[in-house]
C-alpha cells in the first residue's frame, strides 16, 4: 500500500482491510500508523542493505566495493520510490543508524562504514569513516531525490558514477586511471 499511495496517504485502517482484518486486530500489532511505517521504513532499510551487500560481494577492490554502496542506493531509490521515501521520512535518524540489517547482520549505514573502513586500511587513504560517511551520505541521498524528483535528465547511472568518483577524489582516492 506504501509502494501505491506513499506513506502521506497510507492509513492503517485500510491496511487492515486489505488483508481482512478488522481495524482493531491491527491495532494489537501496531500502537498506530507511525508505528506501521516505522515497520515499514526497518524492513525498507534491510531491502536498501541486501542491495549493498550484493553490490560489494562483486568486487573485492575497496574503490569498486564504495561505488557499489552509492549505486545501490541510487538503484532503491529509483525502483521503490515510495519505500525510499518513508525510509527517510520522519524520525529516519532515529532508525538509520540501528535499523535494516540485511543477510550480513549490517545495516546500510554500517555497510557505508564498512566500506569507507576498507579504503582507509587497504589504501592506507588518511580518512575518518565516521566523519567521512556525512558528506558520502548527504551526497547520494541528494542525487537519489533530484533523480526520483525527475530533477536530473542524465543517466542515473552516469551521474551515480560521477557524484561517488568526486566524493572518492574528495577523500583523497586517486586511481591511476582517473
Amino acid at each position: 500500500m506504501v509502494r501505491s499511495a506513499g506513506h502521506a496517504k497510507f492509513s492503517l485502517r485500510a491496511a487492515a482491510r486489505a488483508v481482512g482484518v478488522d481495524a482493531a486486530a491491527a491495532y494489537r500489532h501496531f500502537a498506530n500508523k507511525d508505528a506501521l511505517l516505522a515497520a515499514v521504513a526497518s524492513s525498507a532499510f534491510a531491502e536498501l542493505a541486501r542491495r549493498m551487500e550484493t553490490g560489494m560481494a562483486e568486487s573485492d577492490d575497496p574503490v569498486e566495493r564504495f561505488v557499489a554502496t552509492g549505486r545501490a542506493y541510487v538503484q532503491f531509490a529509483i525502483d521503490e520510490p515510495a519505500l525510499f521515501r518513508t525510509a527517510f521520512g520522519p524520525r529516519a535518524a532515529e532508525r538509520i543508524k540501528t535499523e535494516g540489517v540485511g543477510a550480513q547482520g549490517r545495516n546500510p549505514y554500517e555497510l557505508l562504514l564498512d566500506s569507507l573502513s576498507d579504503i582507509r586500511d587497504r589504501l592506507g587513504v588518511d580518512l575518518e569513516p565516521e566523519t567521512a560517511a556525512l558528506p558520502a551520505w548527504a551526497a547520494m541521498h541528494g542525487l537519489a531525490h533530484l533523480i526520483v524528483d525527475g530533477n536530473l535528465a542524465s543517466d542515473p547511472k552516469d551521474v551515480t558514477d560521477g557524484v561517488v568518483h568526486t566524493i572518492l577524489r574528495g577523500l583523497g582516492v586517486h586511481r591511476a586511471s582517473e
